[in-house]
């Protein structure tokens, strides 16, 4: 039987999905008295107003697994946030699957913004793939924090919802499977 972290990735995961975004800062005291670098401040200050002018932002994202590779297998996203045919954010992703069957690290090249040679990033942060590989939860940094991110596969299998959060911003992903 495949592992949890497999299912999610091989059998749920792979494939083309497009979607939806909204964020918003969901406490204004909290985002100032973080220490947010200018540039992560004046990016998460653009994101809120594209979002609050255009109301949601689309997502495209296509994963590629490849089961044969390192330990217990890796897959691979491509991820984009856009509005208007402009690049909010552009995620180049692999996931490092873990023989214990539920631990996953995330390796992710990072873009912010519509300029491609700017506010670029690498991060790495670990990842939970949850019983039946319905669900996961990833400890993200992102723009200066710390994200928790919770998602859920609806039991057909054909769309995923995530919500991320921090201790002063809110994001929500609805995302459907491209048949």
């Amino acid at each position: 039987m495949p592992a949890n972290n497999e299912i999610y990735y091989f059998e749920i995961g792979k494939g083309e999905w497009t979607g939806e975004f909204w964020f918003e800062v969901t406490d204004w005291s909290n985002f100032w008295k973080t220490r947010i670098s200018f540039s992560r401040r004046f990016l998460t200050l653009a994101m809120a107003l594209a979002i609050k002018l255009f109301k949601k932002a689309y997502i495209h994202s296509r994963i590629t697994a490849f089961p044969e590779q390192g330990a217990a297998g890796i897959a691979s996203n491509s991820y984009r946030l856009y509005r208007l045919g402009i690049t909010l954010f552009i995620s180049e992703e692999d996931y490092i699957l873990d023989a214990d069957g539920s631990s996953v690290i995330v390796k992710a090249h990072e873009r912010f913004g519509p300029i491609p040679f700017l506010f670029r990033e690498y991060v790495e942060y670990p990842a939970t793939i949850h019983a039946g590989g319905m669900s996961s939860t990833y400890h993200l940094p992102m723009l200066d924090s710390q994200w928790l991110a919770k998602y859920q596969v609806r039991p057909d299998r054909n769309q995923v919802t995530g919500v991320l959060e921090c201790d002063w911003g809110r994001a929500e992903e609805i995302m459907n499977r491209q048949l």
